[in-house]
Order: C-alpha cells, then structure tokens, then sequence
C-alpha cells in the first residue's frame, strides 16, 4: 500500500526524518516529491515507533520542509529476475547502466535475501581454478590483489581463467563492482567483449560519486542475481567482488555455497584494491 506523508523534519543534505507514519518497514522505498516537480529516491534506514529515518538514494534540490512529502512505496529494493540479466550492465537498483531497456521480468526477489540454512548446506569436493592462485573449493570463497588502476584487467582475466576442475562447462559470471569509474566500466565491458564472455556475464556496478547506500547495496543487487542463476537456472555461478568505495557490506558471504537438492552453486572471489 502506498502511503503519502507531509511530516518531513531534521532534513540534511544525506537523509531526513518524517514522522506520524504508519504501516513502513525497515529498507522500504519511496520518493520525496521536491517544490520544482521532481522526485528524489529515498530508503527508510531505521524505524521508531511512528517516526521513520530515511537515506536520499539522489542529491534532493531545492528540498523544502514546508512544501514537500514523501512517499513510501510498501517494499524494499526489488531486482527483476530473468536470463535477461546477462550481457548487461546494472546499477545497484537494478536499473540499465548501458542504455538498454529494462527486462521483461519472470519474478521479482527482494535484494535482501537471509543466508542460506545451515541444514540446506552440503560441500562439494570440486575445485576452482583462478589462473595462478590456490585453487578454490567449489561454493567457497577467496580473494586476490589488484592494483586500483588495472582492475577492469584482473577482473576479466580471473572470468576467462576460472574453471571447475575436470568439467568443460563454463562458469556464469555475476560481478559487482563498487565505485568503479566510468572509464574502467567501459574497459571492463570492452576487455569481457573480448574475451568471449559477455552473453554470460551480468555486471553489477556503481560510480564513485553515489552516494554511500548505493555502494552497500550493489553486492546484495549482485548477490541476488547471482543466487537466480545458481539456484533456480542450476548453473555454477563466479560472483566475483571488487570495491573500490570501501563501502562494500559483507553480508553477501552468508548467502555463496551449495545448497542440497540443487546443481548449482556461488563461489565468490574478492578482487581487493591495493597499491
């Protein structure tokens, strides 16, 4: 149900409060509706009682208490599922970052999926191979260095080098890459073109310029499609991550693995930036 306030108060450049609220949650979306006819995202960070917290998503203009309100929609982030998500560049809504049209969706999953159940769980004696580094265990995680100003390099190499020990299937590739300039998204998307890997990976990306929120939520958009891929398509999924914000949640290693009854799995592999 959506609910429309005018009770902005405590308003900053970065979040606000509204009170005499009913019925929002924790990580729901919404919209302030701004004096010039435009509308700025917003997610609602904490709730007490009748009075709500809320993160602008986008820089508000000319933001008046008096004059504006505020939206809420009833849900949080909702990434649209589908094959149509490889090849393709997002942002950490979920929304086209290379020009392209939304998809046609199959479903809708929230982004913040719980861990996978203990009792789901069970461990593959495959190995991944990521060119020169120990291998990895299959649904399991590990991390390599980079230096900041080749990593569109070391990210598509680790994608084109990756493989499951004694099986010719290639992986599907889901990589969510945290303020990573605009110049670098494109090598990046040029260096995956290259290589022959572009129909069967989904980037995930946001701009060094987003705000904080937008960082935090990119793994977790990542994550999701990630988990479609691996446990609803059983398909063997590299989610690999790379920050350059340092902003990255990290809640997203609760949810790689191998689940019983399924075929496929998440491995994930950090790219850490250093110098």
């Amino acid at each position: 149900m959506i609910r429309e306030y005018r009770t902005i108060c405590d308003l900053s450049e970065h979040s606000f409060t509204a009170t005499k609220v009913q019925g929002v949650t924790l990580g729901e979306l919404g919209e302030v509706f701004l004096p010039n006819g435009d509308t700025c995202a917003c997610q609602v960070l904490e709730v007490d009682d009748d009075t709500v917290l809320a993160a602008f998503l986008q820089s508000p203009m000319g933001l008046d208490t008096e004059t504006c309100k505020v939206r809420f929609f009833g849900h949080g982030v909702e990434l649209p599922l589908s094959e149509d998500l490889l090849g393709r560049t997002w942002n950490s809504l979920g929304e086209p970052m290379d020009g392209g049209s939304m998809i046609l969706p199959e479903k809708y999953a929230s982004i913040n999926a719980r861990p996978i159940n203990p009792l789901a769980r069970t461990c593959s004696t495959k190995t991944v191979q990521v060119g020169d580094e120990v291998p990895l265990r299959l649904g399991g995680k590990g991390a390599i260095s980079s230096n900041p100003r080749s990593i569109a390099k070391t990210i598509a190499q680790v994608a084109r080098n990756a493989k499951i020990q004694g099986e010719d299937k290639p992986f599907t590739i889901v990589i969510s890459a945290t303020g990573l300039p605009f110049q670098e998204r494109q090598l990046l998307t040029d260096e995956l073109r290259r290589r022959g890997l572009t129909a069967q990976t989904a980037l995930f990306a946001s701009n060094p310029a987003d705000r904080p929120i937008l960082h935090r939520r990119t793994s977790r958009t990542a994550m999701t499609a990630a988990e479609y891929f691996a446990f609803e398509r059983d398909r063997h999924v590299l989610f690999i991550e790379a920050d350059l914000s340092g902003e990255t949640s990290t809640d997203v290693e609760e949810r790689i693995g191998c689940r019983k009854r399924r075929e496929g799995s998440i491995t994930m592999l950090q790219i850490l930036a250093e110098d």
